[in-house]
C-alpha cells in the first residue's frame, strides 16, 4: 500500500477487517450497510464469485466448430452465479458492476496442425477476450488462458467457448478433482470486484 501514507483505524465490516486510507471515509456495522470511500457510495456491497470446473469427462470438440464448454462442478459459488446440475456453461451475474472473468482450457493434443482458441463471450457485449495458441508438436498439451475485466450490467451472462482447427476431433481435458489446485485443468471463474464507478459512461 505504498503511496497512501499512514493508514486509518481499521473499521469493522461484518467478519471482514478492512483498512481505508486517510480521507477515504469510514466503514462500520454489518456487510449490509452502505459506506463511502474514494468519492464513491457503496450500498450493500457483496464481494464474491464462482469457480467452475470440468470434472466428469473430457469434452469432445469438433474441428472448425465454435463450442461452449459445459462445466459440471463448482469449487465455490458465493453469489449463485451458476447452476451446476444444468451444466449449460452460463454464468449469470446478479448485479451491475466491475467483474473479472478468467478461463483456462487444457487440450489433449493429438495433432500439431492448426490452432487452439479460447474466448469469453458476454450477452451484452459479444466476444470480450480471447487467447490462441498453435501447438508445435504432439508432446505437449496446449493450454489457453484468457482473462478480462470490465463493467457489466446486472443479469449479463458469460460463456467460455473454444475453437480448434486440427482437422479432426480433439478433447478438452477434465480436471482431476476440485482440490488440490494443481489438478485443475479446465476452469472458468467470475469475480465481483466492486460497483459501477461513479460517472461511468459506456
Amino acid at each position: 500500500m505504498s503511496g497512501w501514507g499512514p493508514m486509518s483505524a481499521t473499521p469493522t465490516w461484518g467478519s471482514l477487517e478492512r483498512d481505508l486510507p486517510p480521507g477515504y471515509g469510514t466503514r462500520s456495522g454489518t456487510s449490509s450497510d452502505s459506506f463511502e470511500a474514494g468519492g464513491l457510495s457503496y450500498d450493500a456491497v457483496q464481494f464474491g464469485g464462482c469457480m467452475l470446473l470440468l470434472t466428469t469427462n473430457a469434452q469432445a470438440i469438433t474441428t472448425a466448430t465454435d463450442t461452449t464448454l459445459l462445466f459440471n462442478s463448482e469449487v465455490f459459488d458465493t453469489m449463485d452465479l451458476y447452476d451446476a446440475p444444468t451444466a449449460n456453461g452460463t454464468i449469470t451475474i446478479p448485479r451491475a458492476g466491475i467483474w473479472r472473468l478468467t478461463g483456462c482450457v487444457q487440450w489433449n493434443n493429438g495433432s500439431a496442425t492448426g490452432y487452439r482458441r479460447a474466448y469469453i463471450t458476454s450477452n451484452s457485449r459479444g466476444q470480450i477476450a480471447q487467447h490462441q495458441v498453435s501447438p508445435v508438436d504432439t508432446a505437449v498439451d496446449p493450454t489457453n488462458i484468457v482473462t478480462t475485466m470490465g463493467v457489466f450490467p446486472a443479469e449479463d451472462t458469460f460463456l467460455l467457448k473454444v475453437h480448434q482447427t486440427s482437422g479432426a476431433g480433439l478433447n478438452v481435458q477434465a480436471s482431476l478433482g476440485t482440490i488440490p489446485l494443481r489438478d485443475w485443468k479446465t476452469f472458468f471463474s467470475a469475480e465481483y470486484l466492486g460497483p459501477t464507478p461513479q460517472g461511468y459512461i459506456e
